[in-house]
């Protein structure tokens, strides 16, 4: 290579960021015309895309149960995640929600996660109260899942709450 070009390269690679393959390509002379070209030299593999996908939830568990000290349900997702859940009753005069108790690790993809609605004693007379005089008891259970990236997806499961066994 003859020293102009090199300069010029030299110059160039100080004022532009180059790839290591347009690097090589500027120090590698220049095929003879009737010669094929040398082969490209691919360029390092990019860095992986970020998460945009929100995992798919699938809620699950009886839709009527009995009424007990607590209810349950169960979720999973296709990937790791984390729920937060809220629970609110409907039909009971004086009760708008109860607790859950959720499991404090991350979900694995595909893994069954069970959450217990806990019922107080005073939600339980409440409810026991309702269902005597004759109200459709019923417990909305909000579920929202977040992946490892945040990205979240909602989801609801309603269950009719019958009189204890």
């Amino acid at each position: 290579m003859d020293r102009s070009r090199r300069i010029a390269a030299l110059a160039c690679a100080l004022a532009l960021p180059l790839s290591a393959a347009a690097l090589a390509a500027a120090q590698e002379p220049a095929a003879p015309a009737g010669e094929p070209a040398a082969p490209a030299v691919d360029p390092p593999a990019a860095a992986p895309a970020p998460d945009v996908t929100a995992p798919r939830l699938l809620l699950g568990g009886r839709r009527a149960q009995h009424l007990a000290p607590h209810l349950e349900a169960d979720g999973s997702c296709d990937e790791y995640c984390e729920f937060e859940i809220s629970a609110r009753v409907y039909g009971v005069p004086g009760l708008r929600q109860v607790d859950v108790l959720t499991p404090d690790k991350a979900g694995e993809g595909g893994a069954r996660m069970h959450f217990h609605i806990l019922v107080s004693p005073r939600a339980h007379r409440l409810m026991n109260d309702a269902l005597r005089d004759g109200r459709r008891v019923a417990v909305a259970l909000n579920v929202i899942a977040y992946d490892l990236a945040d990205n979240q997806t909602a989801g609801r499961r309603w269950i009719r709450v019958r009189p204890p066994a």
